[in-house]
């Protein structure tokens, strides 16, 4: 059974955690995510999509906002006109760059599973 408790404070503390993420570097979680995702070879719309498990439409606003953001470049394929390919602008690197940095204090419990989540990325 969830403790509906828990999960709501687990909520408040990942949004103070946005919080520091908005002033500090001026990117929400799924802005960073979209670099994040972009960074790792995610380069069309659609495969950060299933990357990221959001809609395709929720996709498109966010790369709207972090292009607005001047944080990529979407450029079309020569190959075919409908592909779009997405990379990280300077800017954009200087933001992940930024991110990658961020002292951003999050509670122990949550740091705790962050990194046992990286382990195991690290192990598969």
């Amino acid at each position: 059974m969830i403790n509906l408790c828990a999960l709501r404070q687990l909520i408040m503390d990942l949004h103070q955690v946005e919080d520091h993420l908005k002033v500090d570097v001026g990117v929400t979680f799924n802005e960073a995510a979209i670099l994040c995702a972009i960074d790792t070879g995610y380069t069309e719309p659609a495969a950060i999509a299933k990357q990221m498990n959001l809609s395709p439409s929720r996709t498109s606003r966010l790369l709207t906002s972090v292009e607005a953001k001047k944080l990529i470049n979407r450029k079309n394929s020569r190959v075919d006109k409908r592909v779009v390919h997405i990379s990280l602008s300077q800017r954009g690197q200087k933001v992940l760059e930024q991110l990658h940095a961020c002292d951003a204090k999050f509670p122990p419990y949550i740091e705790e599973a962050i990194l046992k989540g990286t382990e195991n990325a690290d192990e598969q």
